[in-house]
């Protein structure tokens, strides 16, 4: 049986902690969810912006850019 997803309230308080200094042991210490589940909501975070990487397209993605945003290809 899989289980569910955390809350949103649980990513937003897993990220509060981390940027308040908090390891990611310890953010998973704290929250009772699993390192890795906490490992990946940071890494979504860190990315994305959002911690459900899941719950996210790529329209909402680049909405999410500002307009003055130039992008560089690289050769």
């Amino acid at each position: 049986m899989k289980k569910p997803h955390p809350s949103e309230a649980d990513c937003w308080f897993i990220i509060g902690a981390h940027q308040a200094g908090a390891t990611e042991r310890q953010c998973a210490d704290m929250s009772g969810i699993p390192k890795s589940t906490t490992h990946t909501i940071l890494a979504n975070f860190r990315k994305l912006g959002s911690p459900h990487a899941s719950l996210l397209n790529m329209s909402s993605v680049m909405e999410s850019v500002p307009c003055n945003v130039v992008c560089i290809k690289y050769k």
